[in-house]
């Protein structure tokens, strides 16, 4: 029986699922490997690797003119800081497709960033539906904050690499696509969360056989 459950265990502490789950703010990230990374002295590189600094992990989009204008700026913004501050790009695109877009996306030719592709773990990790999508890490492994790129700015990233306390806004995306999609009502997935900052909601109810038209409820609180 204690053998059953100890096998149980490990195959559980090694399942997808748990490898996978949802980081935030105050953990740590794990020291996980990358196989397919560009832009890298090495073949492979670890988390570890690039925690002797503090770090931004940036989730980017090649096809996004929002994604690709961010980097090209965080480049810029990274010559002044770049003895003080890591930068770590993870996109769940293939190796070859990246490889074409800063090859022949003017707007981020000269970009070296490392970058890694074909991610099927790190999205979960910190799940999202837009991007760029920002993770500050500590050189000590904490999660920081986790924002849009709006939020990175030179003032920002010098509160960052001192080791101040950072209160940035949340960055939340809607990553049900269900809500997303509007195939369930928001209201019923998001009221728990938001119950205390709502000023004002409405709904519409379909009518009964004694009304020609749906009753419309609309309350301010």
């Amino acid at each position: 029986m204690k053998r059953s459950l100890l096998l149980l265990m490990i195959y559980v502490s090694f399942t997808p699922f748990a490898f996978a789950q949802q980081l935030t703010i105050g953990q740590r990230v794990p020291n996980s490997r990358f196989s397919n990374i560009i832009h890298y002295s090495k073949a492979n590189a670890s988390m570890k690797g690039f925690l002797k600094k503090p770090l931004l992990i940036v989730f980017w989009n090649s096809d996004c003119d929002v994604s690709n204008r961010f980097l090209s700026e965080l480049d810029s913004k990274h010559q002044d800081f770049k003895n003080e501050l890591n930068v770590l790009v993870i996109t769940s695109f293939p190796n070859q497709k990246v490889k074409d877009a800063f090859a022949n996306k003017t707007i981020i030719k000269n970009v070296r960033f490392p970058v890694v592709t074909d991610d099927t773990i790190f999205r979960k990790k910190f799940p999202h539906r837009f991007e760029p999508h920002v993770v500050w890490v500590s050189s000590s492994g904490i999660i920081h904050a986790i924002t849009e790129h709006k939020t990175v700015s030179n003032e920002n990233l010098k509160l960052f690499i001192s080791g101040t306390s950072l209160n940035f806004p949340l960055k939340e995306d809607i990553v049900d696509q269900d809500v997303f999609f509007s195939l369930t009502p928001i209201m019923i997935n998001e009221y728990q969360k938001n119950k205390n900052k709502l000023f004002t909601y409405s709904f519409f109810l379909k009518p009964d056989r004694c009304e020609s038209v749906p009753f419309i409820f609309h309350k301010c609180i």
